[in-house]
Parts: structure tokens; sequence; C-alpha cells
């Protein structure tokens, strides 16, 4: 294998291989990206048998070949190597000679006979165009409310849904949840069939990056056991959840009739000067709800207190409620209007928060005990 690059086209692709390579495991192999020099382009492959991706990059080939090699090592070379051209050449034993300027480096190998195979199925699964700026806002709003722990599986992701004419997608933990809605121009689905899959959270934060470059749709492909997603000369895959994911409807509230309207810049900074204050483990703030008013309070025993007042649109009943002040910010940042509602019930029922007159967005945020 010979060939030639732009140290910013193989930068590129080392740079999106960081995120799914594992580092440490009883596979070394998976620890490595797989580089196959062909006619005109190299393709970099990387993958931890759950997810997986591959590139392709425009170079100068003189003999086509296949290597893996160790992710993390080339790609701190590459990244300190000065904006020239770069020669790359494997010899015998699967040794590879990275050449840029006056910098030579010779880095060991493991031949690619060993790097697994990414699933190829899209030729037979279901497939559909999405704007990335859709993808992007429905993976955005749902992300942040799934859960880190990786043993709970079918809260570890997001569940994904297809109906006739809209997309959905749902994360909660057990303590939280948000739900986003897209209405499609053209049928996804055949009437009265929905689609469910559950995505894992790792491969969302992946495909949040991959849609940071470039532009036009996403080309997504659902098959039995994977889902994939393919922009131009990349595509990303990943191992579906096999799990049952909690039946979300019965969670969203539909008896909060106590209904406030908050402007959101002055209720996001408000909260996050309280919560300065609050419990660092259990982030309680008391939010009191009261004619034309929300007063927000914190208390820490070992720090001090805070209170703060901000103007509201409520002139129901006064209802306090004790809420996770980082669950309610994490709403708050990823509320794309101006101003919310925020739907109560009473003390001890949870909170529901949406973007003023949408409810295509909501997000509900069960109570605290209060003292």
């Amino acid at each position: 294998m010979e060939f030639r690059i732009k140290k910013e086209d193989l930068f590129k692709g080392l740079q999106k291989a960081q995120g799914i390579v594992a580092a440490k495991g009883a596979m070394p192999i998976l620890a490595n990206i797989l580089l196959e020099a062909r006619e005109g382009e190299i393709a970099i492959s990387a993958t931890d048998l759950d997810m997986g991706m591959e590139g392709q990059y425009p170079a100068q080939v003189a003999i086509p070949g296949r290597l893996t090699i160790n992710a993390r090592k080339i790609f701190d070379i590459v990244r300190e190597l000065p904006d020239e051209e770069i020669s790359v050449k494997s010899s015998e034993n699967d040794w590879l000679n990275l050449s840029c300027g006056r910098s030579k480096f010779k880095i060991a190998g493991i031949p690619p006979e060993e790097f697994p195979k990414l699933p190829s199925f899209e030729d037979s699964a279901f497939s559909m165009k999405l704007e990335r700026d859709v993808l992007r806002d429905l993976i955005r709003k749902t992300i942040y409310a799934s859960s880190n722990d990786t043993t709970r599986r079918n809260l570890n992701g997001t569940l994904l849904e297809l109906e006739e004419k809209e997309i959905r997608m749902v994360g909660t933990d057990g303590h939280r949840l948000a739900f986003a809605s897209y209405a499609t121009q053209e049928p996804i689905a055949e009437p009265g069939k929905t689609q469910s899959v559950i995505l894992p959270k790792k491969a969302l934060g992946e495909i949040l990056k991959f849609l940071e470059d470039g532009e036009g749709p996403i080309t997504f492909y659902l098959g039995e056991n994977h889902a994939s997603f393919r922009k131009e000369k990349f595509r990303l895959v990943s191992r579906l959840v096999d799990d049952q994911f909690p039946l979300y409807r019965q969670v969203i509230p539909t008896e909060n009739q106590h209904k406030a309207v908050a402007d959101r810049d002055s209720f996001l900074h408000a909260l996050k000067r309280v919560s300065i204050m609050s419990d660092e483990s259990s982030r309680l703030v008391r939010f009191e709800f009261g004619q034309g008013l929300l007063r927000l309070m914190a208390q820490n025993a070992d720090i001090g207190e805070a209170v703060e007042e901000i103007e509201i649109e409520y002139s129901e009943q006064d209802i306090p409620i004790g809420l996770n002040a980082t669950y309610i910010l994490d709403v708050l940042n990823n509320m794309p209007s101006e101003k919310v509602d925020i739907l109560l019930k009473d003390t001890r029922s949870s909170c529901l928060i949406s973007p003023m007159g949408d409810d295509s967005y909501k997000c509900i945020v069960m109570p605290m005990r209060l003292n």
C-alpha cells in the first residue's frame, strides 16, 4: 500500500474515528482503524462491534492495499504534522511508514484480516431521506434526557418511532422525559403501523458530530438489528438496542391544568444563579408559582441560600414544587422558543414544559420532596 494525501483530509478521517474505536478491551484490533487505499481515494474504518464508521477521502494512490493501525497513535502524530502533503507506505510484517516534510514515523500495525467487517444491509433495508437540520434537532431535543447508566440498556438510548407522516424521538432516564416529533410531507410508513427502535446514546452522540459537517440530506437505513446513516462518502452504522422501551405515553401528564408562561432567557439565567446555592447531590430548587411571579429558592447548609423572583404570566392557585435544577436547565437550553409553557397539577405531580403553543416538543420532570 502506498499513497499521498493532504493532511487536512487524513486528519478529518482520523478525527471522526476517535469516538468509535475501543480504547481498551479483549480485542486489540478494536483500538485500530482500517486504512484501505483504493483508486483515487483511501477509506478509513473504525468499529467497537456495536458501532462503526467508514469514510472515503481523496488521495493519490500508487499501490492499493489494506492495513490496520492504532487509531490514537496515528491521530496524535498527524495532528502535530505541518500542513503539508503526507506520504504513507506499508512495508513487510505490517509496518506503516509515514512521512511529512522532515518528519518520519514507523508504526506497527495488525494484519487487516483480523479487522471486523461492518454490517452490510442497506440494499435490503427500509430507507428514507432526512434533512440534516431535522435529524439534528430531534436528537438534541431528546438525547440529554437518556440515562448515562449503561447497565439500563433500554434507557441508555433514545426511542425512534416512525409513523405514516410523523417521526418521533423520546429519551428518558426514569426521572425526566423528553419527547420531540416532526411531521413529514410524504408518507414514510404504512398507514396505521408504527415502527419502533432504540438507538444507543453513544451512537447518537457520534451522529451529532457527523451532522456538523457539510450540507444536504441524510439517508437513514433501518435493518433488523442495525441502523445506518449515510451522507455522501461517509456512513455510520449502529447496532440497535434489543430491549423494551418504557411506555412513555403513560408518563406524559394529561391533567396539568395550571398553566404559566415564562420568558425563556429570564427563567434560564435566574435558575442558573439560584442553582449555584443548591445542594450539590440533589440539585433541589424550590419553585413557587404565584400570581404573576415565580420565586426560585435554593439552600445549602454549608454554603448559604439564594432567592430570586421573575415575572411570569400566571393567575391561578399558588403551587410550590421541588425540581432538580440541572434537569430544568437542560430543558431550557434545548427550548427553541422565546417563551415557554409550564403546566402543573400540584406539588406532588410532574411538571410539563414545552415551547409556547407547540406540542411537538414536551419535557416532563418528576417532582422532588420539599422539606
